[in-house]
């Protein structure tokens, strides 16, 4: 359900991704094959985040914009990660 995550380079779609595992996470009760699935698109997140050149085809964003957008899916990969982590220690 997160294909376009790891492979995608538009960042509307890795925002719009990250957005859906979140929700995903606030589901209960919760797989912990979901809750690993999470930690991978999680990580996926923010390997793609790192790279400078996610592309912004359609939206015009401005500089800002798009760094905005960024700061976003980076703050998304992490609340990812943090929360699936948490919830795999709690269910341990």
């Amino acid at each position: 359900q997160f294909e376009t995550l790891a492979k995608t380079d538009r960042i509307g779609n890795v925002l719009a991704d990250s957005i859906k595992c979140l929700a995903m996470l606030s589901k209960s009760p919760i797989s912990y094959q979901d809750l690993s699935y999470a930690i991978d698109c999680g990580n996926a997140v923010r390997s793609v985040t790192m790279k400078h050149d996610i592309a912004s085809p359609q939206l015009h964003l401005s500089d800002a914009g798009y760094n905005t957008m960024r700061d976003c899916c980076y703050v998304a990969a992490e609340a990812i990660e943090v929360t699936a982590r948490s919830l795999i220690a709690n269910n341990s």
